[in-house]
């Protein structure tokens, strides 16, 4: 069995997209999925399966969750070994947690987006204390503001990058590898 961690994008924000983090237990049970545990109302889900190919997975709970909810949800999917990576890579270990994040990309983008990224990033940080350092599958953020404002977040990274994004704040995102661990 192989632990999993699934983010779901874009759920429990205004009055769309409503989902119970009960009925979304339920919906992964109802897949097969082992131990499932969630937290928090953003759509993280923790749980086991079979060793299975992360693409293949995302495209199950996304059926699964569009035939259950009638509407679209983005799933990003990590091992645990993958975030175990990500905390420990992470380049902003000095910073302040309060103001760190992570944003999940779903696929690696292209060289070149990827490269065009970070001229725009360079063009458009205002503030010196800010930092975003990209990496093939995520970005780490540090923002002296509130995420809610700032103009590199999901939607920017999606349309530069021409993938699906999810972010996490870093306290969640250890949260979440705590929860994992201890399905182990």
């Amino acid at each position: 069995m192989e632990t999993y961690i699934s983010m779901l994008r874009g759920i429990n924000v205004g009055r769309t997209k409503r989902v119970k983090m009960d009925e979304l237990r339920e919906i992964y049970e109802s897949l097969g999925f082992k131990d499932v545990k969630t937290y928090i109302q953003s759509g993280n889900a923790i749980f086991q399966f079979k060793n299975i190919d992360t693409n293949e997975l995302k495209i199950k709970i996304e059926n699964k969750l569009k035939e259950s909810f009638g509407f679209d949800v983005a799933v990003v999917i990590r091992t645990i070994e993958e975030l175990e990576k990500i905390i420990n890579q992470n380049p902003l270990k000095k910073e302040d947690i309060n103001h760190a994040y992570i944003t999940f990309l779903s696929n690696i983008p292209s060289e070149e987006l990827f490269n065009d990224i970070k001229i725009i990033i360079d063009s458009k940080i205002k503030k010196e204390t800010d930092k975003i350092i990209i990496y093939p599958k995520e970005v780490y953020l540090f923002l002296s503001g509130r995420y809610g404002r700032t103009k590199f977040n999901n939607n920017f990274f999606e349309k530069e990058l021409k993938v699906t994004s999810t972010t996490r704040n870093l306290k969640t995102v250890k949260k979440l590898l705590n929860i994992a661990e201890s399905l182990k």
